[in-house]
């Protein structure tokens, strides 16, 4: 018997959570992540429980079956009795709407209603994407190491802020909704960044970056320049990162252009990673460096103690200095890795540590 495509099983999935709803037995919210939660009355336990075992048969190999809380539930359909356990339950869903309603917040200025991308918006799109100048907004943001109250940058991500370029373009379009396009404009602006850097490493040599590239990115031409104008054996001390969407989707092409990028001497990284994808990941199966995972607001809230301890053994599995927290924004962000055991950090508030307010400024 043929295994189910995965299509067609997260269709069965949702169907499971569609049959309950229809029946009345509460109300079903599928959130942005692909999580499903099912509220229902406790008088419809038993029939609801019985859909969860079939869901817990269907989705038998997936990793998180075989993760479980300190009580022994698994990970994977884990039952919440408001009763008892409202506080916690508030504490997740205020989690998740603090991280959505940091997503989803316009930028400054904008008060636009977002509408889709249509072909008179295509057409402008393409003509800013055409008169693209990345030399000139290239940013560089510092991976640090924080030790004790000290920081010191070991590598700096250099990249063009994609999501500023398209909110420019096309400010009343939601491009977070818009995927495809998204992935177009990420390939075209990697090529332009590669030939930006190229140009410049003739007159400052390129030292101790980190890029994070599409795949499509290292077959192209441009790649080819970046590389040949590199000094020497600064292959060593660059690092290439890719997204785990990127990786996953193409796992082929990801072993072929690592065993390429490998013979370069380039290093391997695998960025965006969620702290939930983060414990079971196997870095060195993949063949990555350093991981990157991504901070999201109110995490340092919705992890218990059980996910704690997971995500402290994954990051001693990885190496403590193979393991970067990105994107913190708040003190919290870092008391967390710190936490976990993480000593590597990029993002606003590890960057205000590397120059820290004198004591006559803070009076100021």
């Amino acid at each position: 018997m043929s295994r189910t495509p995965r299509a067609r099983v997260e269709t069965l999935l949702l169907d499971f959570a569609r049959r309950l709803e229809r029946k009345e037995f509460g109300n079903c919210f599928e959130l942005a992540s692909g999580d499903l939660v099912f509220v229902g009355r406790e008088s419809h336990a038993p029939q609801i429980q019985s859909w969860v075992n079939s869901l817990n048969f269907l989705f038998r190999s997936d990793p998180l079956q075989r993760a479980t809380d300190e009580d022994g539930r698994g990970r994977f359909c884990q039952w919440c009795d408001l009763a008892a356990d409202l506080p916690v339950f508030l504490a997740y869903c205020e989690g998740l709407a603090a991280t959505t309603t940091a997503a989803r917040a316009p930028a400054p200025g904008d008060g636009a209603p977002e509408r889709a991308c249509d072909a008179e918006g295509l057409l402008a799109f393409s003509a800013a994407l055409g008169a693209l100048d990345v030399a000139g907004s290239i940013q560089r943001r510092p991976v640090c190491l924080l030790a004790g109250g000290a920081a010191q940058v070991v590598l700096e991500e250099v990249s063009y802020p994609v999501a500023e370029f398209g909110r420019r373009a096309l400010p009343d379009v939601d491009l977070a909704g818009e995927r495809n396009l998204v992935h177009y404009v990420k390939e075209a602006i990697d090529l332009r960044l590669l030939d930006a850097l190229a140009a410049g490493a003739r007159s400052t040599p390129l030292r101790r970056i980190g890029l994070t590239l599409s795949l499509a990115a290292i077959d192209s031409l441009a790649f080819r320049r970046f590389d040949a104008a590199l000094d020497g054996r600064a292959q060593t001390s660059i690092v290439i990162a890719f997204q785990p969407a990127d990786v996953f989707a193409d796992i082929t092409g990801f072993a072929r252009i690592s065993q390429h990028l490998r013979a370069r001497e380039y290093r391997i990284a695998l960025a965006g990673v969620s702290l939930r994808a983060f414990t079971f990941l196997d870095r060195t199966r993949l063949g990555v460096d350093p991981l990157t995972l991504a901070w999201q607001p109110g995490l340092d809230h919705t992890l218990d103690d059980a996910a704690r301890q997971m995500l402290r053994e994954a990051v001693a599995r990885a190496g403590a200095a193979r393991v970067v927290l990105g994107e913190t924004d708040s003190p919290a962000a870092l008391a967390l890795g710190r936490e976990l055991g993480i000593h590597l950090f990029q993002g606003p508030e590890a960057e205000a540590m590397l120059n820290p307010p004198t004591s006559a400024s803070a009076r100021a």
